[in-house]
């Protein structure tokens, strides 16, 4: 499997900057992302095989293009992000989707220690 995926996250509260009356700790961010992956070889859930061997074949690829709205609480982590996020897929047979995550900086992962 190959996955990349770019988001650009405004830094600035979007209520704030519409002047729509709300408490601060409620402050609401936007992002715009783009994504892209692939899969290929021996699917191991015994689904059909995937053309390629190194590297996914041309028309294996799947993009999409979307928008989020995220919300940073700042506890229990100041870096958690809670996302409502929209995805347009790029292409012929793409499709729209609605999704909520939660995700966390990579780089501030800590491993499990006694």
């Amino acid at each position: 499997m190959a996955v990349a995926r770019l988001d650009v996250i405004g830094t600035f509260d979007i209520l704030a900057a519409a002047h729509i009356p709300h408490p601060v700790m409620f402050p609401l961010q936007l992002g715009v992302f783009g994504a892209t992956g692939a899969a290929w070889g021996q699917d191991p859930y015994g689904g059909p095989t995937v053309p390629g061997v190194d590297w996914p074949e041309r028309q294996s690829w799947r993009s999409e293009a979307g928008a989020s709205l995220i919300y940073q609480p700042g506890f229990p982590d100041p870096t958690m992000l809670l996302r409502f996020n929209f995805a347009q897929g790029i292409g012929p047979d793409g499709e729209s989707r609605w999704s909520f995550s939660y995700s966390r900086a990579l780089d501030l992962v800590r491993t499990f220690s006694r």
